[in-house]
């Protein structure tokens, strides 16, 4: 699936989404789309160097998993070559591949929110576009959410990871101290 458009409204259901879109679904697209196992979301920005390893690495790591899944692209408005390289990989991808395409850039939030909005996976993944949240962490998360009966879980890295200083306290002020630990049932 290919679309185009301003997912700026991030409340809204998938059918006044499209009314939002750059370019409408096309009219053969199915109305209701069944639920899937997986759905990684993934805000993009000028990323059409690291989208191909990103992609891989993903591919690789779900499969290993499910069949059930999809990788929601959202290009937030790209300056690069972004999206051809998004459509060029559509091919490789096929169904796996949801491709979004805001009108400009409306920051890394609202392109989260709109790939939310358009997520159908039992459990849904959100992770950033350089491949600073490993791919392999994957199957941690799941089965940390699955062993505890768990509606949210938030992977942090290790303190040794963090970088110097200056990232360390900012990282403290707005992430969990160890991996896995900040977990949530709603």
């Amino acid at each position: 699936m290919i679309a185009s458009g301003k997912c700026s409204v991030p409340h809204r259901r998938l059918d006044d989404i499209s009314q939002l879109m750059k370019s409408p679904p096309p009219e053969d697209a199915p109305k209701v789309r069944p639920e899937l196992y997986l759905s990684i979301v993934v805000p993009v920005y000028n990323s059409a160097k690291t989208l191909t390893n990103l992609l891989a690495r993903l591919t690789t790591v779900l499969a290993s998993i499910t069949q059930s899944y999809e990788i929601i692209l959202v290009d937030d408005g790209s300056g690069d070559d972004t999206w051809s390289e998004i459509e060029r990989m559509r091919a490789q991808y096929g169904e796996h591949l949801v491709a979004v395409q805001l009108m400009r850039n409306y920051g890394q939030h609202n392109a989260l929110m709109c790939g939310l909005a358009l997520a159908r996976g039992k459990y849904v993944l959100t992770m950033d576009d350089d491949l600073q949240n490993p791919p392999e962490e994957i199957p941690k998360l799941l089965a940390h959410i699955r062993q505890h009966g768990l509606d949210l879980v938030y992977g942090c890295p290790p303190k040794h990871e963090r970088g110097g200083w200056g990232r360390r306290h900012s990282l403290r002020k707005s992430n969990c101290v160890t991996p896995i630990h900040c977990s949530w049932t709603l």
